[in-house]
């Protein structure tokens, strides 16, 4: 008669043998609609709106209503994330809960050098479209068998919820990889959607991933178009501003037309000034697909004046200076890379094109087309005292003059120092500074000595001390600097 027992031991040993060499299989996360996969195995998503930028909530335990969504301000008082927006959702899920993946993906970065509890794992996936986008699985660590670079499937455990004080993970969705910034929260002062960021729940229900076959894009792109009011007519530079996007091929290029004159190729995003007279401006794009769009604004009326050359354009590094006839404006047109005109203080030019743009309270005109119309007379400069010329920047760009006394000089022969008795710090000294420096051929002025009463004549512009940006005369030539 067989021993019991050994039949015993022999069932147990099969037992074994069959749990061994079957294999393990791996857990796998629930399908959403949108042929997504659930990140957790918490799958049911509910809960109040978040606000306006917001996903509906996340509950943050299984009967409350709190939490923390994309778009909300963290709720604690003080702190490293005081005062800025949570950039993404958290979901509760017990630690060591298995994470899954979205979608077929690569493993693109996995931060650690928060800590354990602050681990974040980054996936580069595909929508439809087949645009890339970015996963951020936030308090998770990392399966010990994948590495940056590793293949992932879709609904394939990724790694674990490392959260075990507030267990829960984060999930974000990042069009871009730039993560300089952090991966879960954001600045408040920005829109975190101008910068990549979507609300993941909202974001990965109405898309779809990629799956060998984009789907077609059949939407043409949006423009649009600011610029002043139409049929107004404006005395002053005004310009038009444009912007083109497409959420789903994305966009391939866009162009310019003003009336029926030649189609300049532009950035997708951009402004410039309106030439004078009466326009309509054309702006057409395509994206990726081949779809198209065209949009149309104006008629714009501008009859701005001819400017005055008050600097010659070769003689500053950073490029010349006009103003109005009538002294109640100037601008820095600044040269970049483009040869400088063979422009004479005195004559007359006309804005046909280029970009406004205010540095330091002076305005400049970059990417500038400035043709001659005729010469002219030399400007003549408005005459100030050291505290008006020095305390407002509406004088910026315009052409001045002061009577004053030498105050300082600086000991490398930059600049110097005077004042009427007028004159407020800049911080540094009273007074206002009068540069030296800064020419194209690289040559100087030579400074008077201290306690000299001199008339300086100038473009009023500002100067760069130490970081600080000060006031200041900037004179064309020795002449301009008079002695008395």
């Amino acid at each position: 008669m067989k021993n019991p027992n050994s039949t015993i031991l022999v069932v147990i040993l099969i037992i074994l043998a069959v749990l061994l060499v079957s294999p393990a299989v791996p857990a796998v996360s629930t399908q959403m609609p949108s042929g997504f996969y659930f990140p957790t195995d918490r799958t049911i998503w509910t809960g109040t709106n978040g606000g306006a930028v917001g996903d509906p909530k996340q509950p943050w335990n299984d009967t409350g209503t709190g939490g923390r969504i994309f778009g909300y301000l963290e709720p604690a008082a003080s702190g490293p994330w005081y005062g800025k927006l949570h950039v993404g959702m958290d979901i509760r899920t017990p630690y060591n809960s298995p994470i899954y993946s979205l979608s077929y993906g690569t493993i693109y970065d996995y931060f650690t050098d928060e800590g354990p509890r602050y681990n974040a794992i980054i996936i580069e996936y595909q929508e439809a479209t087949g645009a890339l986008f970015y996963a951020v699985y936030g308090h998770c660590r990392l399966r010990n068998d994948l590495i940056i670079g590793s293949p992932v499937a879709a609904g394939e455990t990724i790694g674990f919820i490392n959260e075990s004080v507030n267990q829960h993970m984060h999930l974000g969705i990042k069009m871009n990889p730039d993560f300089s910034t952090g991966w879960g929260y954001f600045p408040i002062g920005t829109d975190p959607s101008t910068v990549g960021w979507r609300p993941p729940r909202t974001w990965l229900m109405s898309h779809s991933p990629y799956n060998g076959s984009p789907q077609p894009d059949n939407v043409p792109p949006i423009i649009t178009i600011a610029g002043p009011s139409v049929n107004t007519t404006y005395t002053t530079f005004q310009q038009i501003s444009w912007g083109a996007t497409d959420d789903e091929s994305g966009i391939d290029f866009v162009t310019l037309q003003w009336d029926s004159g030649p189609i300049t190729e532009v950035d997708v995003t951009g402004s410039l000034i309106i030439p004078n007279g009466t326009h309509t401006v054309t702006i057409r794009t395509t994206d990726i697909a081949g779809n198209s769009s065209v949009k149309t604004a104006g008629p714009y009326k501008l009859a701005v004046p001819n400017m005055v050359v008050s600097s010659p354009g070769a003689l500053f590094a950073e490029g010349y200076y006009i103003q109005r006839t009538d002294r109640s404006s100037g601008l820095l047109v600044d040269l970049g890379a483009l040869t400088p005109p063979a422009f004479a203080v005195g004559d007359r030019v006309t804005v046909q094109s280029g970009t406004l743009v205010t540095v330091n309270g002076g305005t400049v005109l970059q990417n500038p087309v400035v043709s001659r119309v005729s010469s002219g007379t030399a400007p003549s400069a408005l005459d100030l005292y050291i505290r008006t010329v020095a305390s407002n920047s509406a004088y910026n760009g315009r052409l001045v003059r002061v009577r004053a006394q030498v105050t300082f000089r600086e000991p490398d022969g930059s600049a110097f120092y005077v004042n009427d008795g007028t004159g407020p710090s800049d911080g540094f000294h009273n007074g206002i500074r009068i540069l030296c420096t800064g020419f194209r051929d690289g040559s100087s002025l030579s400074m008077p000595s201290l306690g000299r009463t001199v008339y300086v004549t100038g473009i009023r512009w500002t100067a760069d001390v130490q970081g600080v940006i000060v006031p200041a005369i900037r004179p064309r030539s020795q002449k301009d600097i008079r002695y008395l």
